[in-house]
């Protein structure tokens, strides 16, 4: 079959399964399941991976492990850039059993470095060791520490897969080691720290306040939305009270407001009705009006309210 022949075939299966996924119902996932099982096609394949359910139906195992050993066994020549074999073991991890053990693992330590990728392909090992977690956690542990601490693997643009890592590490309880990692290595990806910090909540209190006054003051917002997070998680007041005086990125600050009033807590509510009768600030003000509707009825909160939407009114 010629080039231009096999575009044509490749289009006809796109187009029949993007008609089929409006339908739905059985014809979808009988056609699903003909080409995960026979279709090498790396664009059908992987958008017939995209239209599965989660969990996809068990007896999809052996046909996903088929395309994974197809695809690794020549993966840079037939899956450059890894996206492919993401996606089959993304479909394969619900359903994996201790026989899958091995190809996780190898995606976990698949390096396919490019000039354009030199970390590559950072998203199939996130996947090899979020796989893994799933139906073996404490093998995972390690293999995700040993992803953390490999800094030439972590893409530059996405963080991964040292940001799946983190997340592999906090749902093992491997917090004090994220700890340590966050506190110790010098100026980490955006994306990996704040995904450490946001995962301190289980930590001792001086731990937690150590982290925060490390990081409260930080330029990148992707680590201040971590540093949110985690006072909100741990209910810690008063960090709370500060990073609100101190936060001048105005999506990271609506983000700690819309948290704290979602929280419920008395502490952190009390610190933002505190926080809120200083703020002149129009832009603050307008968020805050906005959140603090959420908390009328609450002890103060109409006062305050009434009070903020006095100083927007100036």
């Amino acid at each position: 079959m010629g080039r231009g022949e096999q575009r044509a075939t490749s289009r006809r299966k796109l187009d029949r399964l993007r008609a089929l996924k409006v339908a739905g119902g059985a014809a979808l996932a009988a056609y699903v399941t003909e080409l995960v099982a026979e279709d090498r096609d790396p664009e059908v394949l992987e958008a017939a991976l995209a239209a599965l359910p989660s969990p996809p139906p068990r007896e999809l195992a052996q046909p996903l492990r088929d395309a994974w050993e197809w695809f690794a066994s020549s993966g840079k020549r037939r899956d450059p850039g890894g996206f492919v074999r993401t996606r089959i073991l993304q479909a394969l991890a619900p359903i994996a059993t201790q026989a899958d053990r091995d190809a996780f693992i190898a995606a976990i330590g698949t390096y396919e470095r490019t000039p354009q990728d030199p970390a590559g392909p950072g998203v199939l090992r996130a996947a090899g060791v979020a796989g893994l977690h799933r139906f073996d956690p404490e093998s995972a542990a390690p293999f995700a520490a040993s992803l953390l601490s490999n800094r030439d693997g972590i893409s530059p643009m996405t963080g991964e897969p040292a940001v799946t890592a983190a997340r592999v590490l906090f749902a093992t309880g491997h917090e004090l080691t994220l700890f340590v990692y966050a506190m110790a290595v010098p100026r980490l990806h955006a994306d990996v720290l704040g995904e450490c910090v946001r995962s301190m909540e289980g930590l001792p209190e001086p731990l937690r306040a150590e982290c925060v006054a490390k990081f409260a003051t930080d330029p990148d917002p992707v680590v201040l939305l971590g540093v949110c997070d985690l006072v909100v998680a741990a209910r810690m007041a008063e960090a709370a009270s500060g990073l609100l005086r101190s936060l001048e990125d105005t999506e990271v600050y609506a983000s700690l407001v819309a948290a704290m009033v979602a929280s419920r807590d008395a502490g952190l509510a009390a610190a933002l009705l505190s926080h809120a009768k200083t703020v002149t600030a129009r832009e603050k003000l307008v968020l805050l009006a906005d959140s603090l509707g959420l908390m009328r009825g609450d002890a103060g909160a109409d006062e305050v309210l009434e009070s903020v939407r006095r100083r927007l009114d100036r």
